[in-house]
């Protein structure tokens, strides 16, 4: 957490399929190495003993366990650091081609998410621990609910199987999205502001609430975000008790503006040494890529082709953009 030192979560050989674990490298020790992950997107290095980012491993790692090449991938999430996947080639030396270091970077922006959702995962569980005695609080009308809703700092809402709101409530809801009207459906709250949004809502949640579908299945059609006022905001909606019998269900509204802005941001700063690598080594091409790419934008969006034609050139968009990273 104070990026003073890396950890070995999992160290594979593929010689013996061996897994180990523990090591830890401090950033005092190989500062140029830490560098070298906090500035690029990967770090492909043919002869690892010699090159600037990796040379400090060479008594210590390198010679020792016969390793060559490098290709190392940092782990962002929000433009922060907080891993890398490293790629270790033992015998001769190799030079790592183009898409190798894409893949790698794909990898480790996967690990990114993966981490993420695991998070949101126990974050999800610890609500459920909560509910499973948040009914008997709102029967009670306690006090002390209310103070429990309001140090989340997050907008809950509490409705019944109809999708209608209940008094209990947080403060933040209320400071965001104004008074809550008892009574109403939820998604004239949360989306007077767009109708289709607000079609969403009520259709997905029905689907929820009767039942048919499991609830994990039904829950997944509820849709996960919405922006409002310039802001965008996550929603998860979870039964108090059994999803089958339980007559409510507690919605947790999350203000995810900054971190999706800083997100978008980390993407950016990704993707432009891509863009600037592209114009120095050819511009006259990649001034074609742009043109390509947007009579491509032009043609799926436009409503006078056929549907086979724009998902045609959807997929030669998609094509093309991977070319270029």
């Amino acid at each position: 957490p104070d990026e003073a030192s890396i950890v070995c979560a999992d160290l594979f050989e593929r010689d013996g399929a061996l897994h180990s674990r523990g090591m830890s490298l401090q950033a005092a020790d190989f500062p140029a190495y830490f560098a070298a992950l906090k500035e690029d997107r990967t770090v492909a290095v043919a002869d690892a003993a010699t090159h600037p980012a990796t040379r400090e491993f060479k008594d210590v790692y390198l010679t020792p366990l016969g390793i060559a090449s490098m290709l190392e991938a940092p782990i962002r999430r929000e433009g922060r650091l907080i891993g890398v996947l490293c790629c270790e080639h033992v015998g001769e030396r190799r030079e790592f081609r183009a898409d190798e270091e894409g893949f790698a970077g794909a990898l480790a922006d996967m690990v990114s998410r993966v981490l993420q959702a695991g998070e949101r995962r126990r974050y999800e569980e610890t609500l459920k621990e909560t509910n499973r005695f948040l009914e008997q609080r709102v029967q009670e009308r306690t006090a002390s609910l209310q103070a429990v809703l309001d140090s989340t700092g997050e907008g809950l809402l509490v409705v019944d199987r109809e999708g209608k709101l209940l008094a209990e409530h947080s403060h933040a809801a209320t400071a965001w999205f104004g008074p809550v009207p008892l009574g109403a459906p939820f998604s004239e709250y949360l989306a007077a502001h767009d109708a289709t949004l607000r079609a969403s809502l009520d259709l997905a949640f029905a689907q929820l609430a009767e039942g048919v579908l499991p609830f994990e299945a039904a829950q997944v059609q509820l849709p996960a975000g919405f922006v409002r006022d310039g802001l965008q905001y996550r929603l998860v909606c979870l039964p108090v008790g059994d999803p089958e019998t339980a007559s409510r269900f507690v919605l947790t509204v999350e203000d995810v503006s900054a971190s999706a802005f800083a997100e978008r941001a980390a993407e950016l700063h990704r993707e432009l040494p891509t863009v600037v690598g592209h114009i120095v080594t050819d511009r006259q091409g990649f001034a074609a890529f742009v043109h390509e790419t947007e009579r491509l934008l032009l043609d799926v969006g436009s409503p006078a082709r056929s549907f086979d034609d724009r998902r045609r050139d959807l997929h030669t968009l998609k094509g093309t953009l991977a070319v270029y990273g």
